[in-house]
């Protein structure tokens, strides 16, 4: 990646958590529903972070399962939702990250 465009990552990932609002997420399951949605505009996550769950789109709930013995890394579900939906997707390294988060999604809507 050219430092220009690692810059405007990093300025993007700060934003996301200097300047939050009603229209920033950090819940998993909050993510992951406007993910499919297609409401997520820009997702951030922590490189290397897993969060082992289910989601089901019938009733559009998300269940944490806490270790790897079955379902999906929904912060990997979150990011490519975000994708296929046209958002834009950044992995955050530790040292861009202020506060206990894995996930942070910015809304369209």
């Amino acid at each position: 990646m050219r430092a220009a465009a690692l810059a405007e990552r990093s300025d993007a990932i700060v934003a996301l958590q200097e300047h939050p609002t009603a229209k920033v997420v950090y819940d998993i399951g909050e993510v992951v529903t406007a993910a499919y949605d297609g409401r997520v505009e820009r997702l951030a996550f922590v490189a290397g972070e897993r969060v082992w769950g289910e989601y089901d789109r019938s009733d559009r709930r998300v269940t944490e399962l806490g270790e790897a013995t079955s379902g999906l890394d929904l912060v990997n579900e979150a990011a490519a939702e975000t994708w296929l939906h046209g958002g834009e997707v950044m992995a955050a390294t530790g040292g861009e990250v202020v506060g206990p988060w894995q996930v942070a999604g910015l809304l369209r809507f």
